[in-house]
């Protein structure tokens, strides 16, 4: 019995609301409705950014490494490098330094 309901495909930062609902699917265990997932310690929060950042899902890099982990896979240099933009401009990662140093070779391929 498979229990995997679908793909999930990558979605930008710079997509907001729907970028934050993909971090909280890949997150939040057995959620049933949107307001399931925008729901934490009995607070039902506006967005679901609000409810990510509730959660303590973007208090580290680690979603924007994942993010460009995952877009190295099949992103071209170029929209490596737009993407790392994006979460520059938009995301406010903590260690910017240690984000281009983990992935400075895939955006700088020819």
């Amino acid at each position: 019995n498979c229990k995997t309901i679908g793909r999930m495909y990558m979605v930008s930062p710079s997509e907001g609301e729907r970028f934050y609902l993909r971090v909280l699917l890949c997150n939040v265990r057995g959620p049933r409705s949107f307001e399931d997932l925008k729901t934490f310690n009995g607070v039902l929060h506006d967005s679901f950014k609000d409810a990510a950042v509730s959660r303590g899902l973007l208090l580290n890099d680690r979603e924007w490494i994942n993010t460009m982990r995952d877009s190295a896979l099949t992103a071209s240099p170029l929209q490596l490098r737009n993407l790392f933009t994006t979460i520059l401009v938009f995301c406010f990662p903590q260690n910017i330094g240690m984000l281009w140093d983990q992935f400075w070779q895939e955006m700088s391929q020819v």
